[in-house]
């Protein structure tokens, strides 16, 4: 089993780490130019950012050719994914790929500017995100087939988001870069 992993602060790193696969970091992938992905079966995990899907991932996935038996994709979020889901299956059938299961997991949200983390963390029991993750395992472990599913409301969102998303970074100011140091 190979995993597919993007993760901004770890909590799909966290959800990758639980089926003791082979991990392959998208960013990762992207600088070593590797868009194949083979094997009996092959994970995808990220989050969903902004009610789709981050633009790293989309960026890997737009150019990715995945060759496996059985494909599951299982996406993080903290206040509400959304449509995001649709928005992974039509990324992935627009490049020929698919996948046989699909799956949200909900986790902290640790997007600072709208939420706080102490609430979060004290609301962390709530969540139930062990038992949501172990029912998740066993049913890949079954190679169990769950179609994405995700109401019109849902996917609208997601889809404005999309759209609106790339304009408004194009105007936002770049404040956070990263150095050797």
């Amino acid at each position: 089993m190979k995993i597919l992993y993007f993760t901004g602060t770890g909590n799909s790193l966290a959800v990758a780490k639980h089926f003791g696969a082979e991990l392959l970091s998208i960013p990762q992938m992207i600088k070593n130019a590797n868009y194949v992905v083979e094997d009996d079966v092959v994970e995808i995990v990220c989050p969903v950012y902004a009610i789709t899907i981050p633009n790293i991932g989309k960026k890997y996935l737009q150019k990715c050719k995945i060759k496996a038996n059985y494909t599951f994709v299982i996406m993080t979020y903290g206040f509400t994914a959304c449509g995001a889901l649709s928005e992974m299956k039509k990324l992935l059938e627009k490049n020929g790929n698919r996948a046989d299961y699909y799956e949200t997991l909900l986790m902290v949200d640790n997007y600072l500017p709208f939420f706080d983390i102490n609430a979060q963390l004290q609301n962390l029991d709530k969540k139930n995100i062990e038992a949501n993750l172990a029912r998740i395992v066993e049913e890949i472990s079954l190679k169990i087939k769950k179609p994405e599913r995700c109401g019109i409301l849902n996917k609208v969102f997601s889809c404005f988001a999309d759209m609106i998303i790339p304009k408004v970074e194009k105007h936002t100011p770049k404040t956070f870069y990263v150095t050797d140091e």
